[in-house]
């Protein structure tokens, strides 16, 4: 069995610390048009998710995967908060 890597595109020279991804985003600044559009994007696939955990035909399978999805997806909406709003 081989191993899962992560392919970055473009490569960087080396992954981000949490501090330099906060770092980063804190230039951005709260008002960025960035965090809207991140939300949308997340906001979009949490609705496209929700869909599918109301749908009876799909498997226990395809439902425990979509409710997998929606974890992710609030979690990620979640730390993305974080950087707009930094907790002390």
């Amino acid at each position: 069995m081989s191993r899962a890597i992560t392919v970055y595109y473009p490569a960087p020279t080396k992954s981000l610390t949490k501090d330099e991804v906060a770092a980063l985003f804190a230039k951005l600044g709260k008002d960025s048009p960035i965090w809207g559009a991140l939300r949308q994007i997340i906001q979009e696939r949490t609705a496209d998710t929700m869909g599918a955990l109301t749908d009876q035909r799909l498997s226990a399978e395809q439902l425990t995967r979509a409710a997998g999805r929606l974890e992710e997806l609030l979690s990620l909406h979640g730390e993305l908060a974080g950087y707009i709003e930094p907790r002390a």
